[in-house]
């Protein structure tokens, strides 16, 4: 998992809102075969970058990373309340995320888009919320 992943699910987890919700069940891209619900999966989708320039040369790329944050549930109730949830933890969300080795600074991170949806064939209930995350990479 890089970096900002391994934030983003570190952040999620110490946030309480959703370890209410979910308790530590926050994974980057599956869903673990066998793991309980609710839970909540972060894939990226994709990583537009902007060359920066100083007069010293390349100052590494300003990235701006749309995220898709999936709610996982048994009932559209659960689902649309951890949505809520991250959208409380990440709408806005500046600064440093993570913790320890796990930790990314974040310039601004908004909500694009949430759709509630009904997956039959997992028969489970998903809110798709997607974030665009800008920051600074080395």
């Amino acid at each position: 998992m890089a970096e900002i992943e391994a934030s983003l699910v570190a952040h999620l987890k110490a946030t309480a809102g959703i370890a209410a919700l979910v308790s530590t069940r926050v994974y980057g891209m599956v869903i673990p075969q066998g793991a309980t619900l609710p839970c909540v999966v972060i894939t990226r989708i994709s990583t537009p970058r902007t060359l920066t320039m100083d007069t010293s040369g390349a100052t590494g790329d300003l990235t701006s990373p749309r995220f898709q944050f999936d709610a996982w549930s048994e009932t559209h109730a659960s689902s649309f309340a951890i949505s809520k949830a991250i959208r409380a933890a990440m709408n806005g969300a500046t600064g440093s995320i993570g913790s320890g080795a796990t930790t990314t600074t974040i310039r601004a991170s908004l909500e694009n888009q949430y759709a509630p949806t009904w997956e039959p064939e997992a028969e489970l209930y998903r809110g798709r919320s997607e974030f665009i995350i800008w920051l600074q990479e080395a």
